[in-house]
């Protein structure tokens, strides 16, 4: 949901090419089927798999730097200022591109290359934080699960926001 608002807001804030090839993107992927079909595939072929489980730091790694990339310095956070770093679209250029490397096919390697290609836009890249951050939250919250298998405590996503 988070990212579908994100994705949401963001084509709000573009026009033309840019503004549809978001929308797309977003419908494509973050839509109810859409997250099905991601969601699903990874259950199924990815989650107890050994082989995604040691090809995956790089992942990880990139999911952190997005995180991040959401959460600024504690004092942001906490003063209430944005804290959404203005290089997230490089993040997710950098996430996406262990497409490859984890997935090599399906829809999850799919989301990823279309996900490198929207934010390799100048446009979108500008416009994504500010799209970003009514959701930063979410988004963090979204990436622990991603990253562990589990909900966050409160504990956890303190932890997880501020590292």
């Amino acid at each position: 949901e988070a990212l579908e608002a994100t994705f949401s807001a963001l084509a709000d804030n573009l026009t033309g090419s840019e503004a549809r090839a978001v929308r797309d993107f977003s419908t494509r992927w973050f839509s109810t089927s859409g997250s099905a079909l991601l969601v699903t595939e990874f259950v199924t072929y990815y989650e107890a798999n050994d082989t995604y489980q040691g090809n995956n730091v790089g992942l990880l790694d990139a999911i952190n730097t997005i995180v991040a990339d959401l959460s600024g310095p504690a004092s942001l956070l906490q003063s209430g200022t944005s804290a959404v770093d203005e290089n997230l679209a490089d993040s997710c250029g950098y996430l996406a591109s262990y497409a490859d490397a984890v997935f090599g096919e399906g829809n999850l390697y799919e989301m990823l290359t279309e996900l490198q290609a929207v934010c390799g836009n100048p446009d979108v890249a500008a416009a994504l934080p500010a799209a970003a951050e009514p959701n930063a939250a979410a988004l963090i919250e979204g990436a622990y699960v991603l990253e562990t298998g589990a909900a966050p405590t409160t504990t956890q996503t303190a932890t997880t926001t501020t590292t």
